[in-house]
């Protein structure tokens, strides 16, 4: 059985789309784009 594997380039590219689109749409969280972009962070030094 084969596992889905995300490369840590896979994940970065789904953090931005998240972050952008959530921009995008004039969220009203900045704290969730915030902890998103620190997640981002730690991911793209992994």
């Amino acid at each position: 059985m084969k596992k889905n594997v995300l490369s840590a380039s896979d994940i970065a590219s789904e953090l931005s789309g998240m972050i952008q689109a959530l921009e995008a749409n004039g969220n009203e969280n900045p704290d969730l784009i915030a902890e998103l972009k620190h997640i981002l962070g730690a991911v793209v030094t992994w």
